[in-house]
């Protein structure tokens, strides 16, 4: 037992003995909301319902309890093997019925695993040959027809994989994508993909093609207004409510932009959220129940690591909100990390961690303030990071509220 699982493990103890001073159960979704204040209102724009929120009217500033926008924790320590190692936490994380799947911007094969934590197999692996790549852009996991679907950086093509981790083939993009964003209907053979607004940009910025490479039906960036004025190289979309979800960030334009769906029928994006009285670029997410906003700021010399977040919530049908320090997880653990909403798809709440990295925010925590049940928790994810000598990777998950 190393020395800091020992005295957190010991401190536990003593606090079970004051148990009766934890905090209360029960009721968690209504009485966050039940004291903030309705800081959005819905308009009609051009003939669509949106949701704006006035940050200006925002009152507070709160941890975020994980039960008031997910259900089903669980807790799964991945496998302790070479093969099986995450070479980065806080990577964009996919959640099926039976399986994790784990991928990187930089220089890691994917990698599956099943949901017990057991290691499965590399869909691919770092190199120029078929097949192969050195950093991925998006990911999709269809476990009814197991096969994994990979979009590489600046190939133009999305990589088929099966679930042994076979190259089998690839599917050619319409349109040549420096990277962007894609879903997928295998039943179909279709494919909805989003590219970067950028110089040099496909004439279309939205479109649904075949396995072929055919095009079936696009939006043109001379018929979208936002792509004649935007500059951005990130688009985001989490599709947790089966919806191709939209928003492209803009260092400059981002503090008003939309954050759209896609109607693939109608063949239009159609605004849903934006916010006010905010003049800092930011990033928009939406989950089924809530939009987080968060904006950035540089906190070290590294412009691309040393980054916090701000972060906003509004919840969709009080139109209530808060900045939020994080998510407070239910072993009392507050996960305020940049980016944290961005790892998220599929309906699913996902964050993968080491196990040090857990001991460093509990030393930020106020033990005192730990509910009975958060004790209890704790004390799980404890003795699992002090059953290994060696630093182990952590998945949290649950599934989100609607």
């Amino acid at each position: 037992m190393n020395k800091s699982t020992r005295v957190i493990l010991s401190l536990l103890a003593l606090l079970s003995l004051a148990a009766c001073s934890g905090k209360e159960e029960g009721g968690v979704v209504d009485s966050f909301w039940a004291d903030k204040p309705v800081i959005a209102e819905k308009r009609v724009v051009d003939g669509d319902t949106v949701i704006v929120c006035d940050v200006g009217k925002i009152m507070s500033k709160v941890d975020l309890p994980f039960e008031v926008i997910a259900t089903d924790y669980r807790m799964v320590p991945l496998e302790n093997t070479v093969e099986a190692f995450l070479g980065y936490p806080m990577t964009p994380t996919i959640v099926t019925e039976n399986y994790l799947g784990f991928y990187c911007y930089n220089y890691m094969p994917f990698k599956l695993f099943k949901r017990t934590g057991e290691f499965v197999c590399d869909a691919g692996r770092i190199g120029q040959g078929p097949g192969e790549y050195f950093s991925l852009v998006d990911a999709q996991v269809d476990e009814a027809n197991q096969r994994i679907y990979l979009l590489p950086l600046l190939l133009n093509k999305i990589f088929v994989y099966d679930f042994q981790g076979n190259y089998l083939s690839d599917i050619p993009l319409a349109y040549n994508s420096t990277k962007g964003r894609f879903r997928i209907n295998p039943e179909r053979e279709e494919i909805v993909f989003a590219t970067s607004v950028y110089e040099g940009r496909p004439p279309s910025f939205v479109w649904t093609q075949d396995f072929q490479g055919n095009v079936l039906k696009e939006i043109r960036v001379e018929d979208f207004p936002p792509c004649q004025t935007l500059s951005s190289n990130t688009v985001i979309n989490n599709y947790h409510q089966g919806v191709f979800d939209l928003f492209l960030f803009s260092l400059l334009e981002s503090p008003t932009a939309y954050l759209y769906h896609y109607d693939k029928a109608a063949n239009r994006l159609v605004p849903q959220f934006r916010v006010e009285n905010y003049n800092k670029s930011i990033f928009i997410y939406e989950l089924p129940s809530c939009y987080i906003v968060e904006s950035t700021h540089n906190t070290g010399p590294e412009p691309q690591l040393d980054l916090e977040g701000e972060k906003i919530i509004v919840d969709k049908k009080t139109l209530r909100g808060c900045y939020i320090t994080g998510v407070r997880m239910p072993f009392g653990v507050v996960f305020g990390q940049y980016n944290l909403f961005a790892q998220m798809k599929d309906g699913y709440f996902a964050v993968n961690v080491f196990s040090g990295n857990i001991l460093e925010l509990m030393d930020l925590q106020d033990m005192n303030d730990l509910s009975i049940a958060e004790r209890a928790e704790l004390e799980k994810v404890m003795k699992v990071i002090d059953s290994e000598e060696d630093e182990i990777s952590l998945i949290f998950t649950g599934k989100l509220r609607d």
